[in-house]
């Protein structure tokens, strides 16, 4: 895409709705605001799910330089809370 604004997004998605026949039920999305507000305006009943793979790469990115020698440490705890496969597991952990 040459920009990624909402209304691109919304473009595409509109488009996908001319040519599919399919009722989608999720997006997986890169943690993007806005392809997020483009699903919920164009797909009312689809459910968004950000990709831990571009998650992963934006803590990265953004945190690396900031919590220098703590990126390690909080990257490990952000998975170990990550993969808790329920509410209470994560606040118990």
């Amino acid at each position: 895409m040459s920009d990624e604004t909402a209304e691109s997004y919304k473009w595409i998605l509109e488009y996908t709705i001319k040519i599919t026949i399919i009722k989608l039920l999720v997006f997986i999305i890169d943690a993007n605001l806005t392809t997020d507000v483009a699903i919920k305006q164009i797909y009312l009943t689809t459910y968004p799910i950000y990709c831990i793979f571009y998650i992963s790469e934006n803590l990265s990115k953004n945190l690396k330089f900031k919590l220098y020698n703590q990126y390690d440490k909080f990257i490990y705890d952000f998975f170990i809370y990550h993969n808790s496969m329920s509410e209470e597991l994560f606040y118990k952990k």
